[in-house]
Parts: C-alpha cells; sequence; structure tokens
C-alpha cells in the first residue's frame, strides 16, 4: 500500500539496480570493442568553452 500524504518516489528495486548495472557492462564492453575511449562529458565541455 501506497502511502497517499507522501509524494511518490519509487524505490530501486535489487532487480532494478542488477539490471542497470549490467547495462553499463555492456555498454563498456561495446565501447571498447568499438574503440571507443572513456568519455566524460563534463571535461568535453570545459574543452569546449575554453579551448
Amino acid at each position: 500500500k501506497i502511502e497517499q500524504n507522501q509524494p511518490y518516489k519509487p524505490k530501486k528495486s535489487a532487480d532494478w539496480i542488477a539490471h542497470n548495472d549490467k547495462k553499463l557492462k555492456t555498454l563498456a564492453v561495446q565501447l571498447a570493442d568499438n574503440g571507443v575511449e572513456h568519455f566524460d562529458p563534463e571535461q568535453y565541455l570545459n574543452e569546449v568553452e575554453h579551448g
């Protein structure tokens, strides 16, 4: 039963966390297989903004 007086915040179940971890690992393998380097979006933005 969901309490009606609380804002609805879905809890991250163990299944969801495991699924997400698996997706991230799969993505890392795919990127490595395709020769894609680790991408840091913040670092990229700093380089673009500050040349």
